[in-house]
C-alpha cells in the first residue's frame, strides 16, 4: 500500500519571545489506496513526508525542527496528518545567533590584610587592573593594621554571575565546522582567565572565569551555563615574608590600646590567577540582550 496523496491543508504558529519555545504546525490531508493498519500508513507517511528530528525544507523556517507527529482518522482511507515542529531561537533572527541571559547573586569575600590601602574608588590604590607579578614583588602600600603580625579581616564585595547561553548546536556544526564537543577545547582555553578589556561593566581585570556546564534542554538546542565571578579588590590577596622560624619580620613599632606593639614590615600583593593570564570575555558569547535591551523604548 502506497500514500495515494498528502495536501498541506492548515498551518498555524505560535513565535514564544526570544530563549523561550516556537510552534510550527502542518496540518495535511492524506489519502490512502487500500486498506492498511495505522503504523503501516505511518510508515507510508513517513516516506513521502518529514522524520522525526527533520528541519523544515523552506529555508526561512529551517530553524524548526519536527518534534512530534500524528495521523487520525477522518474518513474512508483519509486521515489527518500533523507535523508539529519546534524551535528554541528567535524565528526572525539568524538561527545561528544564540539567546542570553544574565543572573547575578551578590556575596562578599574575607580578606586578611596587613597594609591597608588607602586610595579611593575604583582602584583603592592597588595594582593597576589587579596585575602582579611572581613571586610577589609589588609592595602593598598603605596604613598598618595588624597586631604583632595578626592582620585585619574585612569584607570585600564580589558578585557571582551567571551567564545562560542557548545556541542550536546543529546550525553552530553548520557554520563552523565545530561539533558540540569541541566547545570544551574553547571554553577550557578562558578558564581562571581575568578580563582584559571592560566586560559587562567591570573594568579591566575584576572578573575571572570558573567554568561551565552544558545541557540539551530542547533538541537540537544546547543551554550552556558560565560561571564568573566579580571581585572588588580585583581578586588580589596579601602575603607577608616570613622569618626563617615561619614567624612575620615585626619591625614597626607603634601602639594599641596605649600598650606597645610591633607590626609587620611589609606585606605583598598576590594574584591567585597571574599565573592564567587575561583574556578578551565578550568574544565567548552573544550579549546584545544584556548591554543593550530590546525592544527599543522609545516614549520615556
Amino acid at each position: 500500500m502506497a500514500v495515494d496523496s498528502l495536501k498541506l491543508r492548515e498551518s498555524t504558529l505560535d513565535v514564544g519571545k526570544a530563549g523561550e519555545v516556537s510552534k510550527l504546525r502542518e496540518t495535511y490531508l492524506l489519502t490512502v489506496d487500500a486498506d492498511d493498519t495505522l503504523l503501516q500508513i505511518k510508515e507510508d507517511a513517513f516516506a513521502s513526508k518529514p522524520l522525526m528530528r527533520q528541519r523544515h525544507a523552506t529555508a526561512a523556517m529551517a530553524a524548526f525542527v519536527v518534534d512530534h507527529i500524528s495521523i487520525d482518522p477522518t474518513g474512508y482511507r483519509s486521515y489527518r496528518y500533523v507535523v508539529d515542529y519546534t524551535t528554541m531561537l528567535d524565528t526572525y533572527q539568524s538561527a545561528a545567533k544564540p539567546f542570553t541571559t544574565l543572573q547575578r547573586r551578590t556575596g562578599t569575600r574575607r580578606l586578611a590584610v596587613w597594609k591597608m590601602p588607602t586610595g579611593g574608588s575604583p582602584n583603592y590604590g592597588l595594582p593597576t587592573t589587579g596585575t602582579v607579578g611572581w613571586p610577589p614583588n609589588t609592595v602593598a602600600t598603605g596604613t598598618n593594621v595588624d597586631i604583632m603580625g595578626n592582620p585585619q579581616n574585612i569584607d570585600i564585595w564580589s558578585h557571582d554571575l551567571f551567564v545562560q547561553v542557548t545556541i542550536d548546536v546543529t546550525m553552530m556544526q553548520c557554520l563552523n565546522g565545530a561539533v558540540p564537543f569541541q566547545l570544551q577545547n574553547e571554553l577550557t582555553a578562558y578558564l581562571l582567565k581575568r578580563n582584559s578589556v571592560a566586560f559587562l561593566g567591570y573594568p579591566i581585570g575584576k572578573v575571572v572565569f570558573l567554568g561551565w556546564d552544558e545541557q540539551l534542554t530542547n533538541d537540537p538546542a544546547m543551554t550552556i551555563n558560565l560561571r564568573f565571578k566579580a571581585d572588588d579588590w580585583f581578586h588580589l590577596e596579601q602575603r607577608i615574608l616570613p622569618r626563617i622560624d615561619g614567624g612575620p619580620y615585626l619591625t614597626v613599632a607603634t601602639t594599641w590600646a596605649s600598650k606597645p606593639i610591633k607590626q609587620v614590615d611589609s606585606a605583598y600583593w598576590y594574584q591567585p590567577y597571574s599565573r592564567y593570564g587575561t583574556i578578551d570575555f565578550n568574544l565567548m558569547a552573544f550579549y546584545d540582550q544584556l548591554l543593550i535591551p530590546t525592544p527599543i523604548q522609545t516614549v520615556c
